[in-house]
Parts: structure tokens; C-alpha cells; sequence
């Protein structure tokens, strides 16, 4: 991972690496499962960070790790951490916007680090629902939601599609 880093920043695109569990290890291990767990995997966890740090990466994304070794892990880099689902301890925090919003279906999983603040998934479900009803009724879209023709445009159109001779009235 660290000489492909390193050669991506050579070209000049920045990175921002990502240890601990990543989707590719999700899959994999069955589920999100904790890394670093042991003082093995919090070594480990160490050297992938100084590694990628070393090739250039700009920052490092530590995903499902004990928050007290994602604290000592950041406080050995010179780049900043960024944080989910491994504590407070990390230079800053991110988590996915449809995991946080609450945005799926009643039922769906979500892993313990995700703090739910709404339940938008109900809110859309419901807006779907009522224009669903509106566009069946056809009380949408309403003169509010469409754009006017003047009734003289209206009338010369319709004389068009009619096929009268010019001049000529439509009923």
C-alpha cells in the first residue's frame, strides 16, 4: 500500500489513507469488526499509519479501532487522523451521512459507532407517499409549479395543432 501511495503523491494527487477496517476487510471478516484489538493488531495498526504517513499520504482515515489506540496512534503522527467509529481521540471526526441522518429502511443495521440523529428515511418515505398522491389526484404540479403562456400564445398554438388556416378561430 505505502510504495502505491507513494507513488500516487509523486504525481501530485494528494491521498488520505484509511486503516483499521475498510470495506475491502469488511466483506471479508463477515461484518464490521473492532481492529487493533490486541497489542499485535495495535502494532500493527501503528506501522500501517507511519507507513502510509512516510509515503506521503496527507492524512489517515482510522476506521473501527479501540479509541485508546486510535489516541496513541495520532499522537505518533505528524499528519492529522481522521476518526469513525474509534473515539474521540483523533483530530477530527467524520461519519456517513446516510447512516447519521437515518436514512434506510426500518430493520437495516448499523454499525455500534453510528450515532442515528434523525430518522429521514420516515420523512422521505412519507414525501414520497404524498406525491405520489398528488401526482395521481393531478393537484400536482399546480398553476404554482408550472410556467404560463399568455392566452393569445395559447390560442395561436392551438390554431396550429388544430391545423386551421391562419386567422381562423378554434372553439
Amino acid at each position: 500500500m505505502s510504495s502505491t501511495i507513494q507513488n500516487i503523491t509523486r504525481a501530485g494527487i494528494p491521498v488520505m489513507a484509511h486503516i483499521g477496517l475498510t470495506r475491502q476487510r469488511q466483506h471479508s471478516l463477515g461484518g464490521s469488526r473492532v481492529q487493533a484489538k490486541s497489542v499485535t493488531g495495535a502494532v500493527k495498526l501503528l506501522r500501517d499509519a507511519l507507513a502510509v504517513q512516510k509515503a506521503g499520504a496527507f492524512m489517515i482515515l482510522i476506521e473501527a479501532v479501540p479509541p485508546d489506540v486510535a489516541a496513541l496512534v495520532t499522537k505518533c503522527l505528524q499528519v492529522p487522523t481522521i476518526g469513525i467509529g474509534s473515539g474521540n481521540g483523533c483530530s477530527g471526526q467524520v461519519l456517513v451521512q446516510i447512516d447519521m441522518t437515518g436514512n434506510f429502511p426500518l430493520g437495516r443495521s448499523v454499525p455500534k459507532f453510528v450515532k442515528v440523529y434523525a430518522d429521514v428515511w420516515e420523512v422521505s418515505l412519507r414525501s414520497i407517499k404524498a406525491y405520489k398522491h398528488d401526482v395521481k389526484s393531478r393537484s400536482f404540479p399546480s398553476p404554482d409549479h408550472t410556467y404560463p403562456i399568455s392566452d393569445r400564445e395559447l390560442k395561436e398554438f392551438q390554431r396550429l395543432v388544430d391545423g386551421k388556416p391562419n386567422g381562423e378561430e378554434t372553439n
